[in-house]
């Protein structure tokens, strides 16, 4: 996928890019998890697993159809933003 996306200039950096939008999910997930933690205590458990699940439907979606490279990291970005559950 990330080879399709000719962001990479030599077959060595389709890792890079690669390891790229490996690394967003856990990097934006870590920067939220606090909040959901304190949403979920405060308006339940249901209503944020719901949300974060409407999150994951919409991001995955937005990766599967992406044509860029920017485009995929924004929507690993997204899915790790709302997977804080």
């Amino acid at each position: 996928m990330v080879a399709d996306f000719n962001v990479a200039k030599s077959p060595k950096d389709i890792a890079f890019y690669a390891s790229l939008l490996a690394a967003a999910f856990p990097i934006c997930q870590m920067m939220t998890i606090m909040y959901w933690s304190r949403l979920s205590d405060r308006i339940g458990r249901r209503p944020v697993l719901m949300i974060g699940l409407l999150g994951y439907l919409v991001s995955f979606l937005m990766f599967g159809i992406c044509r860029s490279f920017y485009w995929a990291l924004f929507a690993r970005c997204i899915n790790g933003l709302l997977a804080g559950n």
